[in-house]
C-alpha cells in the first residue's frame, strides 16, 4: 500500500509540473534578446550627442582664438607711414594679417583696403554743403598722392643701402618705418616689372 501511495503521488506532482509547462507563454529567444539589443543603439545616441557638443565646443575655441588683438599702437604705426588709410580700414586689415609690417606691404603692393562691414565713413561737408570728395578718384593713393618717391623722403630712405640684414624688432620705431619703406619700394620694384595696372598707378 505504502508503495502504491507513493507512485500516485509522484505521478501528480509530474503531472502538474507537465500542465505549467503547457501553460506557460512561449517567447522566441530573440524576443528576450531584444531588450539587450537596444542598449547599444542608445548608447550610441548618447555618443553622437556628446561628441556633436564636443564639435561645437571646438568651434567656438577655434573662433574665439582666432580673433586679433589689435592695438591702438599698431593702427597709429600703420597710419604715421599711411595717413590716407582710415583707422577702420587699418584696423579691419590687422584683424586678418595680425601684422603691421604685412598690412604695410600690401598697401603698396596695390591691394584694397574695404571698411569693415556694416562701416559707413562720416563724410566731410563744404561750406556749400556739397560733399569734399566728390569726383574725387576712388584710389586711395591718388586721393592722397602718396607716392614711393614721397614716402622715401618723407623717412630719408636711401635705397642704395642695402637694409635686407636688419631685425625690425631690434629697430627703433624711427628705423622700423624705414626698413619697411625699404621692403615695400623694393617688393613694389618686382611687382612693377609685371603689373602694367600698378605702374600707372606711380606714374
Amino acid at each position: 500500500m505504502e508503495h502504491s501511495a507513493a507512485v500516485v503521488v509522484a505521478t501528480l506532482i509530474l503531472g502538474i509540473f507537465v500542465v505549467k509547462w503547457f501553460a506557460a507563454p512561449k517567447e522566441h529567444p530573440s524576443a528576450q534578446r531584444l531588450p539587450n539589443t537596444q542598449l547599444p543603439s542608445s548608447s550610441n545616441n548618447q555618443q553622437r550627442t556628446a561628441g556633436s557638443s564636443n564639435g561645437r565646443g571646438s568651434q567656438r575655441r577655434v573662433s574665439s582664438t582666432s580673433r586679433r588683438n589689435i592695438t591702438p599702437e599698431m593702427i597709429e604705426t600703420v597710419r604715421n607711414v599711411i595717413p590716407a588709410l582710415h583707422p577702420e580700414q587699418i584696423r579691419y586689415d590687422l584683424e586678418s594679417t595680425g601684422s603691421v609690417e604685412q598690412t604695410m606691404e600690401r598697401y603698396f603692393n596695390g591691394e584694397s583696403f574695404p571698411f569693415p562691414p556694416g562701416y559707413t565713413p562720416a563724410r566731410e561737408s563744404s561750406a556749400n554743403g556739397q560733399h569734399n570728395n566728390i569726383d574725387e578718384p576712388s584710389d586711395i593713393r591718388k586721393r592722397s598722392n602718396i607716392r614711393p618717391d614721397n614716402l622715401l623722403s618723407k623717412f630719408n630712405v636711401d635705397m642704395s643701402v642695402d637694409m635686407s640684414d636688419m631685425s625690425i624688432k631690434e629697430l627703433e620705431i624711427d628705423e622700423r618705418k624705414k626698413l619697411l619703406v625699404w621692403e615695400a619700394r623694393k617688393n613694389m620694384e618686382k611687382r612693377l616689372e609685371t603689373d602694367t595696372e600698378l605702374a600707372s598707378l606711380i606714374k
